[in-house]
């Protein structure tokens, strides 16, 4: 046990500053792939020693929930798609009935079409590579990764891009989930966590309470991340149209 603490204690320090920093635009890139790293790094080698750490930290600290969201800019409602790929899905929460990998309730879930047309009128359709907040982005919000280049891409691919990333996002959600959701909770909270980051999905109410019980409160919390220095018209938007289809009966 020692000799494992002792390997991952450094990767622990960084996911600790990376998850402290806030999602996409709360850190540069490289320490946010690095937090990245270190959450994969952690979650591998320790497993479920540290899962209950994990649901801990995970939970909003109160008076901070809505701090730490986009912040306004060009592209500031984008996905950290990119960012959160270069690591593991967040670990999930502990307790007797949700096991590693999340209730086997939820594992057939996956985003609807109206959680898909909320992220792709959010992120908008770029077919060359753009920057934003220090990092490069293509298609509908991708993250390019070291060894991958574009110079253009067609809809097709941008689609394709899509898919794979938002993919990653669904398995990280629904190991975040300790209740059943249905598919309209599940879309639009995967939205969130697409736009967010994992780690800045969940350290949201609109987790939190959701796996409290308390629906109505995480919809409501849906509104509490439209901007880290005040609301976004943007993120007000699509914030509110994720909380809709989080209400509308599955």
């Amino acid at each position: 046990m020692s000799a494992i603490f002792r390997h991952i204690l450094p990767w622990i320090v960084i996911f600790g500053l990376g998850w402290m920093s806030g999602d996409r635009y709360g850190a540069p890139g490289w320490a946010s792939g690095l937090a990245d790293r270190g959450f994969s790094a952690v979650e591998t080698a320790a497993g479920g020693v540290f899962g209950d750490l994990f649901e801990r930290v995970s939970q909003p600290v109160p008076g901070t929930e809505g701090e730490a969201d986009d912040a306004d800019g060009e592209n500031g409602d984008d996905a950290a798609s990119g960012g959160d790929n270069s690591g593991s899905a967040a670990a999930s929460a502990g307790g007797s009935d949700a096991p590693a990998g999340g209730l086997a309730a939820n594992r057939n879930l996956s985003i609807n079409d109206a959680g898909l047309t909320i992220i792709k009128d959010s992120e908008g359709l770029r077919l060359e590579p753009y920057s934003a907040g220090g990092r490069s982005y293509i298609g509908y919000g991708h993250q390019i990764q070291p060894g991958e280049s574009f110079t253009s891409i067609t809809e097709s691919e941008a689609e394709a891009l899509l898919r794979d990333d938002i993919a990653f996002f669904e398995e990280g959600v629904k190991d975040l989930l300790t209740v059943r959701a249905n598919e309209n909770e599940f879309s639009a909270m995967v939205s969130l966590a697409y736009n967010k980051g994992l780690g800045g999905f969940s350290s949201t109410g609109v987790l939190a309470k959701l796996n409290a019980g308390d629906k109505a409160g995480a919809a409501d919390d849906f509104r509490n991340h439209t901007g880290r220095d005040g609301p976004v018209p943007h993120l007000v938007e699509r914030r509110e149209r994720e909380r809709l289809l989080f209400l509308k009966p599955a």
